[in-house]
């Protein structure tokens, strides 16, 4: 009786810690993609501001 209660509850947290692997997983890959879209509109808003000044760089000069 009580190795099968053992057996059952090994099962359990076998489970539990394979679901909590994917929901890790998945938290990690959100987290990768919302980095890089930050990252691109970053980049974007640098290159925006760089070609600004070397606009107004010519012009002044």
């Amino acid at each position: 009786m009580v190795e099968s209660i053992t057996a059952e509850y090994e099962e359990i947290l076998s489970r539990l810690d394979r679901l909590d692997e994917k929901a890790e997983f998945v938290s990690a890959e959100v987290a990768q993609r919302m980095g890089r879209k930050l990252g691109r509109e970053v980049g974007m808003l640098y290159g925006l501001v760089a070609g600004l000044l070397l606009i107004l760089i010519y012009l002044l000069i």
